[in-house]
């Protein structure tokens, strides 16, 4: 097979501290035939001057600059622009190590059998690693089609940053980013490249991994009042996903679990006030949340994984209850999150 050419997409905003440790990790790689299209989506610091500072240095570093249109809007233009055959995408904040995308390319050949492949997540805080995402789940090895709910918690599964994608099969069928959805679009893209590929199976790559750096404000895209509603839409999408790549119905049903123990948190949150919200609006919520998500008789379905406690909190079909335990844990320091 001749060699495949690579497009990896950097969109950065205001990132002038760490755009030039990301651009020359790339610049690094032992797969050279890459082009690296930096998307400086609006920048109003120096990263625009670094950027092109570096490409007059490297021809394979591609600068474009367009007015301010988010992350969807930066990495849809980078789609635009691409020449390869593949594209990756890789946060203007992050960095990989030198043999990242070689690893990607000598199994690329996967993908023709209906293989998507992905890399584990070393996901740092403030400098410190808090977390190696995927390492439990057999790297090196091709993974059912089912493994995907395991591979979702795993928290490998919403970022586009640690796979690689068939250019082709995304202008094909024209997937892109929406930049209406201001979090969680990254979920909603690969859902829809799953669908298009019709996955047979997944290849955790091994002995590599994508170096997450996580962002101070976790929230400055979305409140947390938002939040659940906002994740509620993308849930609804996977699961669509997962009926339409055949995937078993215990896998489904594992999805289904953690999707109530998200309600659940939901309910929780709202019982103990932690939105300041009144208490009026805080039980209309409640009650609405908890009569749409059937959260009783999920909870009775799926009784054998939930303690006494838990079970015993919701079983009474009263917000009022359930307000009023979370306002005793709260006041005792010993608040639930989720079902733990």
């Amino acid at each position: 097979m001749a060699m495949d050419k690579l497009s990896v997409v950097v969109p950065v905003f205001n990132g002038e501290k760490n755009i030039a440790q990301c651009i020359n990790s790339l610049r690094k790689q032992t797969f050279r035939s890459i082009e690296i299209i930096i998307v400086d989506d609006g920048s109003n610091d120096g990263t625009n001057d670094i950027c092109r500072k570096i490409a007059e240095l490297d021809d394979r570093v591609v600068l474009f600059r367009q007015e301010n249109q988010g992350v969807s809007g930066a990495r849809n233009k980078g789609i635009q622009l691409a020449t390869g055959n593949h594209i990756m995408f890789i946060d203007g904040d992050d960095v990989v190590d030198s043999n990242y995308v070689k690893s990607f390319m000598n199994r690329v050949e996967l993908e023709y059998q209906g293989i998507i492949l992905l890399a584990g997540i070393d996901v740092f805080q403030e400098g410190m690693l808090v977390s190696h995402e995927g390492e439990h789940l057999a790297p090196g090895t091709i993974l059912p089609t089912d493994s995907i709910v395991d591979i979702w918690k795993a928290h490998l599964w919403n970022s586009p940053v640690n796979k690689i994608y068939n250019t082709n099969v995304l202008r094909k069928h024209n997937i892109s980013f929406d930049p209406n959805v201001k979090i969680g679009e990254d979920w909603l893209f690969n859902n829809a490249y799953a669908r298009c590929v019709g996955v047979k199976g997944f290849y955790l790559l091994k002995n590599i991994v994508y170096k997450y750096f996580m962002d101070s404000d976790p929230w400055r895209h979305c409140s947390k009042e938002d939040f659940y509603l906002i994740n509620k839409r993308q849930c609804e999408d996977f699961r669509n996903t997962l009926v339409k790549l055949n995937v078993s119905a215990t896998e489904i049903e594992k999805f289904d679990r953690s999707d109530l123990d998200f309600t659940i948190s939901e309910i929780r949150y709202l019982a103990r006030g932690e939105n300041q919200e009144g208490i009026r609006v805080r039980l209309s919520k409640a009650r609405e949340l908890a009569r749409d998500e059937r959260v009783y008789s999920r909870i009775k379905k799926y009784r054998e994984y939930y303690s006494f406690v838990d079970i015993a909190e919701f079983w009474f079909h009263n917000m009022f209850f359930i307000f009023a335990w979370e306002g005793i844990r709260k006041y005792v320091g010993e608040v639930r999150r989720g079902n733990g």
